[in-house]
């Protein structure tokens, strides 16, 4: 009776949990599709090639989590996530507040702890020195600010948004990025920084599950926590055709097809759970795969709930 009544009670504070951690993403997701469309307004091209091919923008846990692509749980971070900006109480809307000296230190030191946050395993992965790892974190701390800045479209002659000027800078700024990154790593490290950036996604997500097993009372060291992410980046790999084919099948406007690839989603979701969880019954003990277990069972659940609410509108 006693071990019902703890299995009952752990359920219930996971659910607790697992609810606080949606609503967090889900208020971030709307953050983040504000911002989208305000940088869609300001360009011509679709937000998936919004910036050239292997651009590297931050974005936050929670933001790259909650990024749309029908699987129903790892989903492809966007191509562009604008740093969450917002304006400035008593500041000329009209002008850019970065050119302020003091904002732009205070929001370089912010956006430096983000970027750091945001890059999972990046220094052991490269093999970076602590003077490398500060100089490439600040690096790309210094490009985001100076993409904020570009983002702010400027108007033309006639006195419409200059979009197209708008976009060049950005491209321009991606270009001055990677050749910063390409000198700082050398050819040799270079392809690795590349290769990680295709890795990222599950590296967040095995962080995020980290994350909410140390909240469960689960916490996982740091070979586990390595263990975990090799996994989920091994899944990854191995159901990207899937995603990439049923997010090239998208019809919003056929309900009929939609309820098929949700159900398609659905099943190929449970058999990456069941790859995910047999492989790493070897590093993670009984009670954290147990915990990892409830997290899927729980995601698919608040998915097809979802998914009906959606229907029924």
């Amino acid at each position: 009776m006693r071990g019902a009544v703890l299995i009952v009670a752990g359920i219930v504070a996971m659910s607790g949990i697992v609810s606080a951690n949606l609503w967090r993403e889900l208020r971030a997701e709307r953050r983040v599709s504000a911002d989208l469309r305000a940088q869609l307004t300001a360009s011509k091209v679709p937000s998936r090639v919004a910036t050239p091919a292997g651009s590297f923008v931050v974005a936050e846990p929670a933001i790259v989590a909650a990024a749309a692509v029908p699987d129903g749980k790892r989903d492809s971070p966007p191509s562009v996530v604008p740093p969450r900006t917002g304006p400035v109480a008593g500041m000329n809307q009209g002008r850019d507040p970065l050119m302020d000296a003091d904002y732009r230190k205070a929001r370089l030191a912010e956006q430096r702890m983000r970027v750091q946050r945001s890059l999972p395993g990046l220094v052991d992965e490269l093999g970076l020195s602590e003077e490398e790892a500060e100089r490439f974190f600040d690096l790309l701390a210094e490009n985001q600010l100076n993409r904020e800045s570009a983002s702010r479209v400027s108007r033309g002659a006639d006195g419409l948004p200059d979009r197209e000027g708008n976009l060049r800078r950005q491209q321009e700024l991606q270009r001055q990025q990677d050749e910063s990154i390409a000198a700082l790593l050398g050819t040799a490290r270079y392809p690795q920084w590349k290769q990680y950036q295709q890795t990222l996604r599950a590296r967040m997500e095995a962080m995020n599950m980290g994350t909410q097993l140390t909240q469960m009372g689960q916490p996982l060291n740091s070979a586990q926590q390595k263990s975990l992410a090799a996994v989920l980046i091994a899944e990854d790999e191995r159901t990207r055709d899937n995603r990439e084919r049923l997010a090239r099948s998208i019809n919003p406007a056929d309900a009929q097809a939609m309820a098929q690839l949700e159900e398609e989603a659905a099943r190929i979701n449970e058999e990456s759970n069941r790859r995910i969880l047999e492989a790493v019954g070897s590093s993670l003990d009984a009670r954290q795969i147990e915990m990892l277990r409830k997290q899927f069972e729980m995601k698919a659940a608040m998915d097809r709930a979802t998914s009906n609410l959606q229907r029924e509108r």
